[in-house]
C-alpha cells in the first residue's frame, strides 16, 4: 500500500502533484506548509500575488482531542503571496 503525504485533485492538479512532490518534506512545520499551500495555489492560478478574494486558507489542528479550525487573515495570506518565489 502507497500513502501520500500531500495531494492534489481537480483542475490543474498535475502541476500542483509536480509541485508537492518535489518540495514536500515530511518534517515541514505548520509554516512551512502554510507557505507550501500556497506556493501551490499561486503557481496553478496563474497570478502575481493571492488574496482573501482569491484564496481561503483554513488551519487545522488539534487541541486536547479537539479539532481547531482557524481561518487565516487577509494579512496573513497576503504577507506569505508577497514573500513567495514561484
Amino acid at each position: 500500500m502507497h500513502l501520500e503525504k500531500a495531494a492534489a485533485i481537480g483542475a490543474n492538479s498535475q502541476t500542483a502533484q509536480s509541485i508537492l512532490k518535489t518540495e514536500y518534506q515530511s518534517d515541514l512545520d505548520i509554516l512551512g506548509a502554510k507557505k507550501l499551500a500556497l506556493k501551490v495555489l499561486k503557481k496553478i492560478m496563474d497570478v502575481t500575488t493571492l488574496s482573501a478574494d482569491s484564496v481561503e486558507v483554513l488551519e487545522l489542528s488539534a487541541n486536547s482531542g479537539a479539532l481547531v479550525i482557524k481561518r487565516l487573515s487577509c494579512d496573513e495570506i497576503s504577507q506569505m503571496s508577497d514573500s513567495l518565489a514561484v
